[in-house]
This record gives structure tokens, C-alpha cells and sequence, in this order.
């Protein structure tokens, strides 16, 4: 995998999914089995929404997922990752 693509799915799996994969801080499940709920919060917030959500952090959802040497991108790649994991339209 390239180098970006590693980044991502790192960040996804040590911040994002530990968080979204359990509900912990009431962060959203990731998986096939919430692909309704992510299609809905695209059709409803929009994806540009939810990218600034994860990067200003959201509820007790602390900024940046918590990983704070995270560039915009990197933030955006994440979310993207995550929303193809759980196979979001």
C-alpha cells in the first residue's frame, strides 16, 4: 500500500474504528451492518459536514478523533476509509 493509504487505514484503526467500531463516546458503529445509518447521515449532513464534525470533534467525540498530528486530509481520508468499510452510498 502506499504510504498515504497506510496513514489512513492506521488512523482509522487505532483512532477512528476503536472509537466508531464500539460506540465508545458515543461515536457511530462502523461496519456493513450501519451502512444505513452512515447513507443517511450523508443524505442529511452532507459529506463536508461530516469530515468538519470529525475534525473539530463532536459531542464527547474529542477533535481529530483524538489523533492531533492528523493533517485536514488526513482526517478526510479517514472518514472516507471508514464510510467504505461500512459500505455507505
Amino acid at each position: 500500500l502506499p504510504e498515504r493509504r497506510l496513514r489512513t487505514v492506521e488512523v482509522a484503526d487505532r483512532r477512528g474504528r476503536r472509537l466508531g467500531g464500539s460506540g465508545a463516546l458515543g461515536a457511530p458503529r462502523v461496519g456493513k451492518e450501519h451502512r444505513l445509518y452512515w447513507s443517511h447521515e450523508i443524505e442529511e449532513e452532507g459529506f463536508d459536514t461530516i469530515v468538519q464534525e470529525a475534525i473539530a470533534g463532536i459531542n464527547s467525540m474529542p477533535p481529530r478523533g483524538g489523533c492531533f498530528d492528523c493533517s485536514d486530509d488526513e482526517i478526510r481520508n479517514t472518514v472516507i476509509y471508514m464510510l467504505q468499510l461500512s459500505g455507505a452510498k
